[in-house]
């Protein structure tokens, strides 16, 4: 049975327990520090930051409004950081927020177990699977908001679960929960679904045995607490920006029919991928058997998540995005599955070297299946190498040519090198037309053209009748809307910043995604804007970089 969190008697724990819940929290600090992954979205939410630090609103090009984020809360508070203290490192800043938050999340999780002093086998457990996780970790330090959003889902639900079925509720559940809403709009779901699970177990679980007029007001006032936050915000964002929904949804989110399909593609992937079917059985078995109100709370909250997921089709980016935030309430639910299990059907037939080998085996069986997609890339680097076509390089590289281990970084430092080029180089004020949105413009004061459309409102709500085949958020586009612009320059090929100077010929090669498509069969590109190469460095990756400019 999972015991309501936050109980006392975790204050009584042995010192053995406490200097492994202390080794699994420095694992998973020395884990994030080797994995040391980066994600050029989260430099689209630095932009907007940094233009807010500087008065210039929120906003991703001065007097542009358009909401190319969906994490307002994290976006203020990096431009509090940056408005604060204007010499910031910005980018380190959000990575080093995004650890502390997830290693206070492996602290919580730690902190769970089964029966108090007696049995804190599950939370060790729960701990060291979040220590593993590949997805976990690599997005704690990555950037984007996904640690703090965890951290106030997770710190809601356990809060939650320690008042179920008891006629009343701790007014922080309903604030934590609008707070998450303000960091990504899928906080407004795990509201629904925590008020969901507040009137249920008011029925199912009664403590206290509350009329229907009591849970109809207990529910009332936990809605009036979270819409006390959520509604200004808004009505204020409605104004601001004039959308229902945030530009990015417009761009990535096509009808349930179209999505679905990938949804389930990226769930299933993240089954295989991090060992789903290892475990899913025993937590089954325990759900069926142990009726426990806590375990059940938590596998509801799993299940609304992942449903959300189909709905919106997943996520484009590496590592599973979208189901991070799940992790933690979900090994709370499987570690005392597998230990309970281990005490009921193991340890009374078995004798005790049996016992700790059959442990053992699962134990290191299930963190390694956990952890698969860093380890084998740190560690095996030979076993997870594949080859990226459009800039024909391997990952991770061997030495030879480039030494990263994740594709993104790679990315990343390429669109950072572009930046700066032509913040030097360009006029000042040029318009720049970019497939990708990130690095490319936090790293230059020049005005973007983003042709995915996550900050482009005219993108965004163009039609595309095949939304939900590919990537999510990288399938609109406007060809004959980006050249309508009249860019000052045009950054082709996914920015070409590449060991070798490029050629139209050569350039037709590297094209990606729609808009660059619809451009290059537009004869009028062609007369209007000339194709330059120029060298940024003797050796390495980065030697060339290639794109067009616009004709006097």
């Amino acid at each position: 049975m999972i015991a309501s969190p936050g109980s006392g008697s975790a204050l009584r724990l042995p010192r053995w327990v406490i200097g492994l819940q202390l080794a699994i929290l420095v694992a998973a600090a020395v884990h994030i520090y080797l994995v040391d992954y980066v994600a050029d979205d989260s430099f689209i939410s630095l932009r907007y930051a940094k233009h807010l630090a500087g008065g210039q609103g929120l906003v991703y090009n001065p007097g542009e409004r358009v909401e190319g984020y969906t994490n307002f809360l994290w976006v203020v508070l990096l431009a509090g950081v940056n408005w604060i203290w204007p010499a910031v490192d910005l980018p380190l800043t959000a990575r080093l927020l995004g650890t502390a938050a997830s290693l206070l999340i492996v602290l919580i999780v730690l902190r769970f177990s089964t029966d108090g002093a007696r049995a804190p086998a599950a939370g060790l457990l729960a701990g060291a699977c979040l220590m593993a996780h590949s997805g976990f970790v690599a997005w704690a330090g990555a950037g984007l908001e996904t640690g703090q959003f965890s951290l106030l889902v997770l710190s809601a639900a356990m809060i939650q679960a320690r008042t179920l079925g008891s006629g009343r509720f701790d007014p922080l559940v309903p604030l934590l929960l609008a707070l998450a809403a303000l960091t990504r709009p899928e906080g407004a779901i795990f509201f629904s679904a925590c008020l969901a699970a507040l009137v249920v177990s008011e029925f199912r679980w009664p403590i206290t045995r509350p009329g229907l007029f009591t849970v109809i007001r207990i529910a009332a006032r936990f809605a009036g607490l979270f819409a006390l936050v959520y509604v200004p915000y808004f009505v204020w964002r409605y104004g601001y920006y004039g959308d229902l929904l945030p530009n990015t949804a417009y761009a990535k989110v096509a009808p349930a029919s179209l999505q679905v399909g990938r949804g389930a593609r990226y769930v299933w992937s993240y089954v295989v991928q991090y060992g789903v079917l290892f475990w899913i059985l025993p937590v089954v078995i325990y759900l069926w058997r142990c009726r426990d109100r806590v375990a059940w709370f938590f596998a509801w909250l799993v299940f609304v998540g992942l449903a959300y997921v189909l709905r919106v089709g997943g996520d484009g980016l590496a590592f599973h995005r979208f189901v991070v935030h799940l992790a933690p309430l979900m090994y709370a639910v499987v570690a005392a599955a597998l230990v309970d299990g281990y005490r009921r059907y193991v340890a009374p037939r078995t004798g005790r070297s049996l016992r700790f080998a059959l442990a053992a085996v699962t134990v290191v069986g299930l963190l390694a299946v956990t952890g698969r997609a860093t380890w084998t890339s740190l560690l095996l680097p030979e076993r997870a190498r594949w080859f990226e076509p459009q800039a024909e390089m391997s990952f991770p590289g061997d030495g030879t040519l480039h030494s990263y281990v994740w594709f993104d970084n790679y990315f990343v430092d390429r669109l950072t090198i572009a930046a700066r080029y032509l913040e030097q180089h360009a006029e000042p004020n040029s318009l720049v037309a970019s497939t990708p949105a990130g690095a490319i413009g936090y790293h230059m004061n020049h005005r973007v053209l983003d042709m995915l459309g996550l900050t482009d409102r005219h993108i965004a709500h163009t039609s595309e009748l095949y939304m939900g085949g590919w990537r999510a958020g990288h399938e609109k586009g406007d060809g004959a809307y980006v050249l309508a612009r009249a860019p000052d320059y045009i950054l082709m090929g996914n920015v070409a910043v590449l060991p070798y100077a490029l050629t139209e010929t050569t350039m037709a090669r590297k094209l990606v995604l729609k808009s660059e498509h619809e451009l290059w069969e537009i004869p009028e590109f062609h007369k209007r804007y000339e194709l330059v190469s120029v060298r940024i460095a003797d050796d390495g990756p980065f030697q060339f970089f290639t794109f067009f400019r616009r004709k006097p």
